[in-house]
């Protein structure tokens, strides 16, 4: 990933796709209108069983236990058997059933599942187009120091690794740190980014961040990740909005088709229209 830090560059890479945002917290407001269809991919929940085992787990085996429908525009809440009001109190719940389940990946596709969409990406896009990828400027990891060293534990403070381990590598570029600060932005509204060129090869290794100095750590997994990759002349988008715990694809139909068919993906077909809001879940409000 290479930052850009030239504005007229930042606008011939981003600036048409900009200029097709849609209403806020709908698919187009995050996505971008225009797109033949759209898909949304749910992020897989952390879910920690009756016998302590952890697994990665969709959201329709969450809803199996609650009695949730799911549906398109199904939000958290209502997969959680939480109520509207309870939205924002339900990312770390227990079922009935003794599960503790939480959504630890809102606002970050998870790198590995990106990696897997790219495989389909590729077979839309030319291999000599130029691919863009945009980081929402508002990441707290991407306005702190160099180095970012913290240690949570409950063992003894001689026992735990020193500063020392995070020297390898530079964790926060210096230049991204600037121009999160000062830009040149991709004016999202609500959602100033800062752009990168990249390529579907490099997005396709889960461990691009570590090399890129976007403040992953290896220490605590992958830090900030793109809020919107795109290739030139935008024949399609991946959105990430940071408080949703979902990814919009936006494409020709054959690629949407090809996502609803993979299933390594929890997804449903959305339009650009489609709000999804807490209160868009009105199936099961």
């Amino acid at each position: 990933m290479r930052l850009i830090t030239d504005p007229d560059r930042v606008e011939a890479a981003g600036g048409a796709l900009l200029r097709r945002v849609g209403e806020w917290a709908t698919v187009g407001g995050v996505a971008g209108t225009g797109f033949e269809a759209y898909a949304r991919i749910l992020h897989p929940v952390e879910v920690t069983d009756e016998h302590g085992a952890t697994r990665r787990s969709p959201w329709r085996e969450v809803a199996a236990v609650t009695g949730a429908q799911m549906h398109p525009q199904v939000q958290w809440w209502a997969v959680a058997g939480a109520t509207p009001d309870q939205a924002t109190d339900c990312y770390t719940t227990t079922l009935a059933n003794g599960w503790q389940v939480d959504v630890d990946l809102e606002g970050r596709m998870d790198p590995a599942m990106m990696a897997e969409l790219t495989t389909l990406l590729a077979d839309h896009a030319d291999p000599a187009t130029d691919v863009f990828a945009a980081i929402w400027a508002g990441w707290g990891e991407l306005h702190g120091p160099a180095a970012l060293y913290l240690v949570a534990s409950d063992g003894p403070a001689e026992e735990q690794p020193g500063p020392s381990s995070v020297d390898d590598t530079r964790l926060l570029d210096p230049g991204v740190r600037r121009a999160t600060g000062n830009g040149p932005f991709l004016a999202w509204p609500g959602r100033e980014m800062v752009v990168f060129a990249t390529s579907l090869a490099e997005l396709g290794d889960p461990e691009y961040g570590y090399r890129n100095g976007i403040a992953w750590d290896r220490r605590f997994g992958p830090g900030p990740v793109p809020a919107l990759v795109w290739p030139r002349g935008d024949a399609w988008v991946v959105a990430t909005e940071i408080d949703w715990a979902w990814t919009l694809v936006g494409g020709s139909r054959s690629l949407v088709d090809a996502v609803l068919a993979d299933a390594r993906f929890e997804s449903f077909e959305v339009a650009e229209s489609d709000a999804l809001t807490f209160a868009s879940d009105t199936l099961n409000g």
